[in-house]
This record gives structure tokens, sequence and C-alpha cells, in this order.
């Protein structure tokens, strides 16, 4: 081993020891978002979401995934890059894209065992636009944190020879990830492991975006020097630090605290579903990363697990409350407003009602009329082709809209909201 090595290593165990000596008071979830507004405006929903995503990678086994659904300039990575910001650079693994196979070239061979090891342990990958779908089918059962090492195999091409063999990968451990996309055609299988989020994009947060973005286009040394000074903030940059030099192994609930959860979520949620499974397991998270955020206020039990309480659920509950329509209709939240404001809005402008009965005379909408209406409401334009490959398809699976027959044109359908 090199000398330089051997002193690097020697200088971040003296760091890491000074760092598991630090003890930092409770941070409240208003004390947390005021610090992430400092550069993200409004959206507190989603910057917290993130930041306890981003947080998850230290947890254990807790990491959370995140899919940021919603159109091009909303401010997807934004959100992502800038809370990323907060989190030591040697665990961030952003990508503007990946390929199936090239993701799995990162890996570090092993000659002992003949295999090239990708460790992601303590990872946050952070893939600016959707990668290929198939690496997505690739990466399931690490999403799915089936298992703390995955081995696959793939083909590769060899240099010499230029003939195919098979490689070995072995993945170990669970990183935090976020996809940021501007295509709502999301597959089920990645929905069920994802949280789904949007930025907001209404008057007051674009407004206060813009202001911000002059200051820093204005004078960015300046911007970034005064960012990085402000006291809070690097207060909460050593946090994270000291977090992940605690090494925690595992984050637990009291029976109470399970009970309390298990009521809540079973009030909610009349008709159970497969998929709850997963929201339960989305809740448990958060409210697991909100106890390792204050884990020097937290009791530790017998065997040196920390106990999340009640405070903890409430902070978690408090995010879940906002986002959780979206993530039991499986749609984005963009798209679940879009359909508010858009879908329901332009029925009930279209829509007639019988005098005598007052029953809705007309059938459904055309897309036509629906980008008409995206049009008046957002002041963009919604393409055919968006509408019909992403939009549509994704709102019938969800269960909010019904396809009806056309009368006029038998090739068509009709589109009609199931709720209103």
């Amino acid at each position: 081993m090199e000398l330089e090595t051997i002193e690097k290593e020697a200088i971040e165990k003296v760091e890491q020891e000074e760092l598991q000596k630090l003890s930092f008071q409770e941070i409240t979830t208003e004390e947390l978002i005021k610090v992430l507004s400092l550069t993200i405006k409004e959206d507190n929903a989603n910057k917290l979401s993130v930041f306890l995503t981003l947080l998850s990678a230290y947890s254990g086994e807790n990491q959370m995934n995140i899919i940021f659904s919603a159109p091009s300039a909303s401010g997807k990575s934004f959100v992502a890059l800038e809370t990323a910001d907060l989190f030591p650079t040697e665990n961030i693994i952003d990508l503007a894209y990946a390929s199936p196979s090239a993701f799995f070239h990162r890996g570090i061979y092993d000659k002992e065992t003949g295999k090239h090891i990708i460790d992601l342990r303590e990872k946050i990958l952070i893939f600016l636009d959707m990668p290929n779908a198939q690496l997505l089918q690739n990466l399931r059962p690490l999403f799915s944190h089936d298992k703390k090492e995955i081995k696959l195999e793939i083909t590769d091409r060899s240099k010499k020879k230029q003939e195919l063999r098979t490689k070995k990968i072995v993945i170990q451990g669970w990183p935090a990830v976020i996809f940021c996309s501007a295509n709502n055609q999301l597959n089920e299988q990645e929905i069920t492991r994802f949280l789904l989020l949007s930025p907001e994009t209404s008057q007051s947060k674009i407004k206060q975006a813009i202001i911000e973005k002059l200051k820093k286009e204005s004078d960015s040394d300046r911007y970034i020097t005064e960012k990085n000074a402000n006291p809070e903030r690097q207060n909460l940059k050593q946090r994270i630090k000291a977090i992940r030099a605690q090494k925690i192994k595992k984050i637990i609930l009291s029976k109470e605290l399970e009970q309390k959860v298990l009521d809540f979520f079973l009030s909610k949620n009349k008709h159970l579903k497969p998929k709850h499974n997963r929201d339960i397991a989305h809740l448990l998270s958060m409210t697991k990363i909100f106890c390792l955020l204050n884990l020097w206020s937290r009791e530790v039990d017998e065997q040196g697990r920390l106990l999340a309480n009640q405070t903890d659920f409430e902070n978690a509950l408090m995010i879940w409350n906002e986002i959780s329509e979206a993530q039991e209709r499986s749609v984005s939240p963009y798209l679940l407003a879009l359909y508010k404001e858009v879908v329901v809005a332009c029925w009930k402008d279209e829509a007639e009602l019988d005098p005598q009965n007052g029953m809705i005379l007309k059938e459904g909408l055309t897309r036509s009329e629906i980008a008409k209406k995206h049009l008046e409401v957002y002041g963009t334009a919604i393409t055919d082709l968006k509408l019909r490959r992403e939009v549509i398809p994704m709102l019938e699976a969800g269960g909010l809209i019904s396809l009806i027959e056309n009368p006029d044109d038998k090739r068509k359908f009709l589109i009609k909201p199931n709720e209103l």
C-alpha cells in the first residue's frame, strides 16, 4: 500500500473518531425546512422527502427511493442536487444517463473471486434523467432490498479477442436512489418501489425561484460563499457527517408505536390492496429516518438498536398526508394535479345537464378539448402524442378516468373522469 494511501486512511480514521464524539440537539421539521429553504423555495413536502431519502443511505437497512416525475424545467434535478450538496461528496453518484450494461462496469475487479464488486453501501444514486428501462428492470432487486448482496451476470466483449464473455457482478449494499424524469409513462413494478413526487409549479414558487436564480447568476461566487457561510447550513452538514460516523445498523419501533402506525394505516385504507405493503414500508422508513436525524435524543435498546418515537411518526405523517394520494393512485403528483385542474375542470365546463332529470348528457371529452384546457390552465401546450402515450394511459391505470367509445368516430375514444 502506498504511503499516501496509508496517510489518507489514518486522517480519515481520526476524523471519524472525532465525529463520533459529537452530539447534536433535537432538530424540528420547521428548523430543517428553514435550512433547506435557503435555496429550495416552498416545496416543503418534496424537499423533506428528498432530504430523508438521501439521509437514509446511512440508516443500515431503511434506504428509500424516489422518482421525480414532471415536465422539463420544473425543478426535478434542482431539488435533488441542491439537497445532495449538503451531503459528503464521496457518497454522491450522479449520472446523466446509464445504459443497461454501462452501470455494471463501475465495479472493481476482485482477483480472488474473479468478480467485479460494486460497493453501494452508504451511497446516494441520483439519475438526472430516467435511465434505460432495461437498467431499471435489472436493478429491481436492488430497489426492493431483497438481498444486501446481489449477484448477476452480464455479457462483455473481450478487448483482445473481440468475443463475448460472461462477466460476474456483485452489488453490495443498498443505496438511496433518486430518478428524475420528464416521462410520465412509468412501469408498475417501479412505481411500487418508489415514492412518486413532482415539484410544485405554483406562481408563488416560480417567482421565488426566479429571484433566487437571479441572485445566483448575478454573482455565483458571492452566492456560493454566502450560502456556505450560513451557520445553520454548516451545522446541518456537520450533523449529517456525524450521523454517518455512528454507523447505525438498526432502527426499530416500540410495540406501542407499531400498533399506532397500524391503526392509522388501516383506518385510512378501508379497502386493502397488495401495493399497501409498499406504502406502509414507505411510511415506516420515513419514521425511522426522522429517528436517525435525531439519534442523540432517542432511546437505544439492550441490543443497541435505535427506538423511533411518537414525534418521529408524527413528522413522517405530516409528509405522508401530503403525498399519499398520488401514491395511492400510482400516479405522480403532477398527473394527479393535471387530472383535477384540467380533465375534471374541462368536464365541468363541457358537460351539459338534462333539465328534466339533471343527468349529464355529454359522453366524454376529446383529447383536443383536454389539450385546449391544458393551455388555458397552465399556459403551455401539451402534444396529442404526450396525451396518448403518457398522460391518458397513466390516468386510466390509476383508475381516475375511463375510456368510452366515441359515437361520432368508432376509431377514437372519449375520456370521462371517474371521480368528480
